[in-house]
């Protein structure tokens, strides 16, 4: 009677041993993805946000109008790209008293560096009336595709 009962410790090994192995594999597949990037990056090319915006009230009235520089003119929107890639801005809308305005942007001038800064001068804001502490929002559009989003009110 003594067979039957190694016969079960027999496929309890297989069994275990099929266990580990498929365990390990796992594991394997698992720790390459996290080392190789399979399962997803933690570099960002290209990582741009508002970090300040500034619209006073002697800003122009008509259709939207800025220019992209290293230093700010009074009216200004302030984007960071905290990534390793440049990223250039190609458009700009902004929506206040029910009105939006959209204008392409673009070129060198509008390219924030990698860890680098870059105002975005608002000359005129559009032609709805607006008032101190009047809430704004919009978004810049990116190069690749992106869109960073805007919030701020008027000084």
């Amino acid at each position: 009677m003594n067979p039957p009962i190694h016969r079960r410790r027999a496929v309890e090994t297989i069994v275990v041993e099929m266990l580990l192995v498929i365990i390990t594999l796992i594991s394997a597949v698992a720790l390459a993805g996290f080392v190789f990037g399979f399962m997803g990056s933690t570099v960002h090319p290209a990582e741009v946000q508002q970090i300040g915006m500034v619209i006073s009230r002697n800003i122009g009235i008509g259709p939207l109008d800025a220019a992209c520089s290293s230093a700010d003119s009074g009216s200004f929107i302030l984007v960071t790209n905290r990534g390793v890639e440049s990223a250039v801005l190609t458009s700009l809308t902004i929506t206040y008293s029910g009105s939006t305005s959209t204008l392409a942007l673009g070129g060198s001038a509008c390219e924030v560096p990698p860890n680098g800064e870059l105002y975005v001068n608002l000359l005129s804001i559009g032609t709805a009336h607006f008032s101190s502490g009047q809430p704004l929002e919009g978004s810049l559009g990116l190069s690749n595709g992106g869109l960073v989003p805007l919030a701020g009110s008027f000084g």
